[in-house]
This record gives structure tokens, sequence and C-alpha cells, in this order.
């Protein structure tokens, strides 16, 4: 996954119980397409394979048909790999499967947006694996592990990578406006105070989708919210909103600021404006990268951490952002479920995390993986650096199936308070977190 291809959720969970409905009844030509797809896949199981799921694009790819011949010289049993197979989304292709019984043993494009989804249809690796938690906790770390825990405590996906939310700037632009490139600003204040030194240098500072869509939110008030706060949208339990807090109020205030002060334009950009130097800043996950170098200004483009309010002290080296993860999961039916496991562990071991991350230029959930890959994986890819040191600060997103609807409440009361001005903060937030306990049943 990284970054905006994961928008395609949006489609397959805004409507997955009628989705999962339709296709229960055999209703819908894409479930019966994905069936005839897979049977091949359940048909190589039984004959003693394991047959798996990767993603599409190019490097992932690659990396994927690399490790699965490493795997299959060296093991008696053999891994049939193919792409997710295509559909309107990987989403409604798994849904399709799991209604179908026709789910690959594992599957390595999971967002953890549809783990509740999803439901039984994944193994629940904490009670049938005995070496799973051992295992996740000491490659990714205590924290990262259970921010991926399930309402009932157990784990059902594989913390895999992280294309962690940053804010690329325009070196050049800043100097332009007079700003020191080296010494980014990091608190709200310092970053109101540059951008608008650098709309007074008739320099537009930063555009953001202003789109309504739940996951644009992702890329604007909800990484400044996990940095102001270090906590998730739900209490512990998720059956109550907890982000109508000082937290919540302040990474939206800070926005209303912005728009206010027309240090972003109240318009969406049909194109990268940011690798079109047009303007100065964009908050992004290191999947940007290519576009930025396709638009010629990687040299002059420098990356820092989201912004925090001015009273707020990282609970770490630095604060926390959206996580924007993808991860494994294995399927409950499959026929060898410890031949999946030792196959996922060695599809994340640490050679091959490193070697993901040179391949692919997305970033392992490993501790430490900036000091473990070495200096020379980062000297032809810069930037990725900044984003290997920000993967251990990483905060993602509730484990509910009314995701969906949540950030879509909270969109709409940023864009009535941060955007246009027309609520004031507390109140659209009063609003939101009130219509989200309705929902929730808080």
């Amino acid at each position: 996954m990284s970054g905006k291809h994961q928008r395609n959720l949006s489609a397959a969970l805004s409507h997955v119980e009628i989705d999962r409905r339709r296709l229960m009844l055999g209703g819908a030509g894409m479930g019966l397409a994905a069936t005839a797809g897979l049977s091949a896949a359940h048909r190589a199981e039984a004959q003693g394979t394991i047959s798996f799921w990767y993603a599409t694009n190019p490097n992932e790819t690659d990396y994927a048909k690399e490790v699965v011949a490493a795997w299959n010289e060296s093991h008696d049993v053999q891994v049939d790999a193919q792409p997710v197979p295509a559909g309107n989304s990987t989403e409604e292709v798994v849904l399709a499967a799991i209604a179908a019984g026709t789910t690959p043993c594992a599957f390595a494009n999971l967002a953890p947006a549809a783990v509740p989804q999803f439901g039984n249809a994944l193994l629940n690796l904490s009670a049938s694996l005995d070496d799973a938690e051992d295992f996740l906790i000491e490659r990714s770390g205590q924290e990262i592990v259970d921010q991926y825990r399930s309402a009932d405590g157990d784990l059902y996906q594989v913390p895999w990578k992280v294309n962690p939310v940053m804010i690329f700037y325009n070196t050049a632009k800043f100097e332009e406006a007079g700003l020191d490139p080296d010494n980014p600003p990091q608190t709200y204040s310092e970053a109101l105070e540059a951008m608008g030194a650098l709309k007074d240098a008739g320099i537009t500072p930063i555009q953001p989708s202003i789109d309504q869509t739940w996951y644009e939110r992702w890329f604007d008030w909800y990484p400044l919210y996990l940095a102001a706060g270090n906590q998730l949208l739900l209490n512990e339990d998720a059956t109550e909103a907890i982000f109508n807090n000082e937290a919540g109020q302040a990474a939206m205030g800070f926005w209303r600021e912005v728009y206010a002060n027309e240090y972003a334009p109240q318009a969406t950009a049909q194109q990268d404006t940011y690798s079109q130097g047009e303007v100065a800043m964009r908050i992004a996950g290191p999947w940007a990268i290519p576009q930025i170098e396709q638009g010629g200004l990687l040299e002059s483009t420098a990356v820092m951490s989201v912004w925090i309010p001015d009273d707020v002290t990282p609970p770490g080296e630095l604060p926390n952002t959206f996580a924007d993860a993808k991860n494994i999961g294995i399927f409950s039916n499959c026929d060898d479920q410890e031949a999946a496991w030792e196959f996922v562990r060695f599809y994340v071991s640490e050679e091959n995390d490193v070697k993901f991350l040179q391949m692919t230029q997305q970033i392992p959930l490993r501790q430490n993986i900036d000091e473990i890959a070495g200096a020379d994986t980062f000297s032809s890819h810069p930037l990725l650096q900044f984003f290997a040191r920000q993967s251990e600060f990483t905060l993602n997103v509730d484990q509910s199936e009314h995701l969906t609807d949540i950030f879509g409440i909270i969109s709409q009361a940023y864009q009535a308070a941060a955007i246009y001005g027309e609520a004031s903060v507390e109140d659209a937030l009063n609003d939101a977190a009130s219509q989200v306990n309705s929902l929730i049943g808080g």
C-alpha cells in the first residue's frame, strides 16, 4: 500500500455490509468471477502448497517474487504466489473471496481499517500460534504491536509496513521567503509564522485537499491530532469518542487559522501542486518521493515532522504521526496454518525487511530499521531516512467497523469549522462527538 492508493478502501468499506450480504446471496458478478479465478489457489493448497496474495504495484511485485523464489528453493512446503486478483478494490476482492470460501492462506496487503470487517475470516494469531506475540513484539516493539490489536485484545494482523505522514518542504522557496531551511518549523506558532513569510513572498505555503471525503483527513487534521494527543479517536473499548479534547481542538484550530489567513487555498488541486513547484509544502508519505523526483524537485526538497502545539512535548524522539499502514493476514480456513506462519515470518525477517526497504522505498515496521539498513541503503534515496526514523513514532486508526462513518462525521466538522469558519471549533467537535457516540452506541 502506499498512501493515497489506499483510497480505494472507501468504496469497499462504506458499503461493506451491503456487499457482504450481496455476495453471500451469490448475486454479485464480481463475487462469481473471483470464485472462478481463485479456485486455482485452493487447488494448489490441496496439493501441499501455500497460496499467497501480494500487492500489484511494480516494486512490491518484484519483491514478492524474489522472496517467494528464495523460500521455494529452501523449503519442502512451496508457496503459490500471485498478485491480488483484479477488482474495484482489494477489499472488495477479499470480501468476495471470504463469501465464496476461496481466500488464500496469506495476504500481504491488509488495510488495518478492514480487519473488523473481515471478522473471523482472519486467523487469531495470538490464540492460534504459540510464538506469534513474541516474534511480532521483538520485531516491531510492544507499543506498535498493541496498536493493531482487535477489540478482544488479540492480533489478527501482522504489523508489516508504514508510510509515515510527514511534511515535505521546498528549501529554495524557504530561502526565498527568508526562512532557514535547516531549521524548519516544529510548533503551530512557528508554522504559522513561516506560512506568513511565504505568503508575503508571493508563495503559496500549502494546499491540502478540502474535499469532504473521509480519508482526506488523514493528510491534514488527523496526523496533527495524533501528534498533539498521542491517542486515537475512541476509547480502548471503542465505545466512546474521545477526539473532542485539547488535541482535537488544537489541531482543528490550527487549520482554521491556516485557511482564515489564506495560507492555503479553499480549493482542491486537481494535480500535485508541490511536485509542480507551485506550493512550498506538502503533507504526505514516502510514496510521494517518486512524484517529487519526476518533478525535478528532489534536490531542493527536505522533510520535517508534523507540527505540534506550542505547549506539547513529544512522547518520544519525534512526535507521533499517522502510520498509513498495510499489514499481513493469515486466513482461518488455511489448511496449513503453521506453514503459512513460517512463511510470513520469513517474509518479514530482518534480511527481507532490509530488502523490502531497498526495493520498494516503503518502511517496514521493524525497530531501528534505519540503523539495520545502513547508510548505503539511503545514499540514493536520502529522504527515506527521515521516514525510517519516523516509522517508530506512528499511530494508526481505531479497530472499529464504523471507521469510515466516523471519519466522515469528523470531516464534515472540519470543513465547517476549519475550512469555511461557519462553526466554532468547539461546537463542531461537540456535534461530531455526539454523532459518533450515537453511531457506536456510546
